[in-house]
């Protein structure tokens, strides 16, 4: 427990001053920070932190391999923050199951130091990470795992390719569609010779897409009977009354593969 008296942030106040993140904490029934883990080997018990506007809630279940009935059963400590400063019990149990430096994040929370960020909507959390340097991105993902998921979302490598190429390249329909189908990361990575290669390449499929996908199958049919017609000619036999059907879904199939990309 702390030595030095700290005063203990009312959140009640806070809120009041500030709707937009009340707002927030009432969706989420009030809960401003939650945990689970297990306690380090050999224990095996199990434990919860729970911190809402009003309380901070323990919880923990003894865990053993022996076989002794009545004698083991969860337990359960709730206090107010002004309480929980005082109780070395649950602080004991929080650092013997989730370390100090959990107990060390509760009782500065005590104090007011709440991780708000976390509790904002996905697009103001990717807004904001959109007006940073594109240099420390990789080193942002290293922070936690939410900071990860943030560096990996797909709208926030849009807003980059928008910051750096302007909002002009949003009327082009062959960049969204690619952007699209390959992510806004993979183009905002490729290199413009490469990137108007593959935007080609999808216009050309576009187009044939528009076009009556028999049309297709019909040009490979005349290629397969002019190529028998020629080889019964030079050999002086007669092409097969056979149809080339059979083999058409196979060239069909080996054509998309070719123009795969």
């Amino acid at each position: 427990m702390a030595n030095n008296r700290i005063e203990i942030f009312d959140i009640h106040k806070f809120l009041n001053n500030h709707p937009f993140l009340s707002e927030l904490i009432k969706s989420k029934n009030g809960i401003l920070f939650e945990c689970y883990g297990d306690a380090p080997s050999p224990s095996k018990d199990y434990g919860q932190i729970q911190i809402n506007i009003d309380q901070i809630i323990l919880r923990w279940w003894k865990i053993t391999l022996r076989n002794i009935e009545g004698s083991i059963y969860p337990g359960e400590i709730k206090d107010s923050y002004e309480d929980f400063y005082h109780d070395e019990i649950a602080q004991r149990e929080i650092n013997r199951i989730f370390g100090q430096k959990t107990l060390d994040y509760c009782l500065k929370f005590l104090c007011g130091h709440i991780d708000w960020f976390s509790h904002l909507p996905l697009n103001i959390q990717i807004k904001i990470f959109s007006f940073l340097n594109l240099d420390d991105i990789p080193q942002l993902s290293l922070v936690s795992k939410l900071f990860r998921s943030i560096c990996r979302q797909n709208e926030l490598w849009k807003l980059f390719y928008i910051h750096q190429h302007g909002q002009i390249i949003l009327q082009n329909k062959d960049l969204i569609h690619l952007a699209e189908k390959r992510g806004w990361r993979q183009v905002f990575f490729t290199n413009r010779l490469k990137l108007q290669m593959e935007l080609r390449r999808e216009a050309q499929l576009e187009y044939h897409h528009q076009e009556d996908p028999s049309d297709l199958i019909k040009a490979q049919e005349r290629q397969i009977q002019n190529t028998i017609r020629r080889h019964s000619f030079t050999s002086g036999k007669q092409s097969p009354s056979m149809s080339p059907l059979p083999n058409r879904e196979e060239s069909a199939r080996s054509n998309i593969g070719d123009s795969s990309f």
